[in-house]
């Protein structure tokens, strides 16, 4: 069942050939019991465009941060304020990293910058194809109708957090 609440913030959209070259890898880690495939719609307006980085995890996500203030794609004293020592901000015992997703978050879109996501063009599944990273779980929508298996009528999510898709 398609459930938005199910993609967490970074979660990454692409290609079906970068998709289906991942749902191995999931089974692998055991992300999820049964990985599936969904064609989506996305609303990222203004995501800012980064390079794809082999591990998403916090380290990489520092590291990646850090040279945007770095390469003035964001101020670096904005950077500074936003996550000041993150080794110190970061909380060891958080291992789903929402206290961290959130800090980059919210300095992504705050002092105007307003980005939305991540856009890259992807190096490991389907090499040079372009995909996107959401910071919330409401810029997805499903590219097909749903249909509840109790009623047999089609479903639609609701689009009152974010504005209609094109």
């Amino acid at each position: 069942c398609f459930k938005v609440s199910a993609f967490m913030p970074l979660s990454h959209f692409g290609s079906a050939v970068a998709a289906n070259t991942r749902v191995p890898v999931l089974n692998e880690l055991q992300f999820s019991a049964s990985p599936k495939i969904y064609p989506v719609f996305l609303n990222i307006k203004n995501p800012l465009e980064i390079n794809d980085i082999t591990s998403h995890n916090f380290e990489n996500y520092k590291n990646l941060i850090w040279s945007l203030g770095l390469n003035k794609t964001i101020a670096e004293h904005h950077v500074t304020e936003c996550f000041g020592d993150w080794d110190q901000q970061y909380n060891y015992a958080d291992k789903n990293g929402k206290h961290w997703t959130r800090l980059m978050i919210e300095c992504l879109q705050g002092y105007g910058y307003d980005y939305d996501g991540f856009v890259y063009k992807n190096r490991m599944e389907d090499s040079g194809s372009t995909s996107y990273i959401i910071f919330e779980s409401d810029q997805v929508r499903p590219a097909i109708p749903l249909l509840n298996q109790q009623k047999n009528t089609k479903l639609y999510l609701s689009k009152t957090k974010t504005s209609p898709l094109p």
